[in-house]
């Protein structure tokens, strides 16, 4: 779901996203509401929280590839939620 469905953006924080481009510093003004706040290409993205199965599976596939790199030293697993800073215009 893209900001062009405004019923799930608070009515205070509509104005900050008409208004001009969003940064990271902006995902601090949005409220902890279960939704999942995302910035890509300055643009907003909200979705709702994953389902009971979508986080099963995640763990699952998680453990899987956490297996895998632990046995062959290539790197590491770490899970959601956390914040993402790919740029100052991107941020997952």
């Amino acid at each position: 779901m893209t900001v062009a469905n405004f019923d799930v953006i608070p009515e205070v924080l509509r104005e900050i996203v008409l208004q001009r481009p969003l940064r990271v510093d902006d995902l601090r003004a949005f409220p902890d509401d279960r939704n999942r706040y995302e910035i890509i290409g300055r643009q907003l993205f909200v979705s709702s929280s994953p389902t009971f199965r979508h986080q099963f599976i995640s763990m699952k596939l998680g453990h899987a590839l956490d297996t895998f790199l632990t046995e062959r030293d290539l790197g590491v697993v770490v899970a959601a939620p956390m914040v993402v800073h790919l740029s100052e215009n991107d941020v997952v």
